[in-house]
């Protein structure tokens, strides 16, 4: 059986892989979200997973890091979904 802290690292992994493939159907294909708003949208994700670890190990400050850093990723998220929804790039 998994420890915890070792299926956020899978889960992780998953999200570093869902960011390569939205970047390759973006060159690829121009298709689906642009480099900055998937990196944005995948990083919120993703600090929200460390934070879970960081949670699980009783890892207080690396924890409170990850929560802002999820913030500041989930902020961004909303404004590149705000001026694309207003038609800006």
């Amino acid at each position: 059986m998994f420890e915890p802290t070792r299926l956020v690292d899978v889960v992780l992994a998953l999200v570093a892989l869902e960011f390569v493939f939205l970047l390759a159907l973006w060159f690829v294909a121009r298709r689906g979200l642009s480099p900055r708003a998937a990196a944005a949208n995948l990083g919120a994700g993703a600090c929200l997973l460390l934070a879970a670890r960081a949670g699980l190990a009783d890892e207080r400050l690396f924890f409170m890091i990850a929560l802002s850093g999820a913030g500041l990723a989930h902020a961004a998220d909303l404004v590149f979904r705000l001026r694309a929804a207003d038609g800006e790039t």
